[in-house]
């Protein structure tokens, strides 16, 4: 049987704890202070490492919180995109009914202005009818004066007739 290693330098250590008990105690000491050092390095890492696994739990919902933050963000653009598409689809709307409203506006304007330049012809015809119709009635009133005189002419042409005619006929009965 060979003997394994460890065993090898355990049989040293007793050897060199026999020939020399105060270097073997003083070995032993300094042993025993470096694994303090070593239980108390232990015991930082393990804390650190403590620290890092609870930095890492603390990443990890941080990690999921942003991540909800990150889906109602999206939302909230996505709601934003929406809204702004209603908004440019309003103001589209705005815009052509804005565009049919100046149309009937213009529209109205020129019609207006049919309906005045139809006034002032009419207003004119008006005038000319008014013109024509007074001149009408004086010609009217001419004529009237002119068959008053034509009846008193005509009146007085028969009563000299009728003098002549009576003369005539006395003038054949002498």
């Amino acid at each position: 049987m060979v003997p394994t290693p460890s065993a090898i330098a355990d049989v040293m250590a007793l050897i060199r704890l026999i020939e020399d008990p105060k270097a073997f105690k003083e070995s032993l000491d300094q042993l025993k202070a470096a694994s303090d050092q070593l239980v108390e390095k232990i015991a930082d890492i393990n804390k650190r490492e403590a620290a890092i696994v609870e930095g890492e739990a603390a990443a990890g919902k941080s990690k999921e919180a942003m991540a909800e933050e990150r889906k109602k963000l999206d939302a909230a653009y996505a709601d934003a995109d929406n809204r702004e598409a209603r908004l440019n689809a309003a103001k589209e709307k705005h815009a052509a009914n804005v565009k049919e409203h100046n149309e009937r506006v213009a529209l109205v304007v020129a019609r207006e202005q049919e309906l005045v330049e139809q006034r002032t012809e009419a207003d004119r015809v008006d005038n000319e009818l008014k013109a024509a119709v007074a001149d009408l009635a004086a010609k009217q009133k001419a004529l009237d004066e002119e068959r008053a005189q034509l009846d008193a002419d005509s009146e007085a042409f028969r009563k000299r007739a009728a003098a002549a005619s009576e003369a005539m006929r006395k003038l054949q009965a002498a």
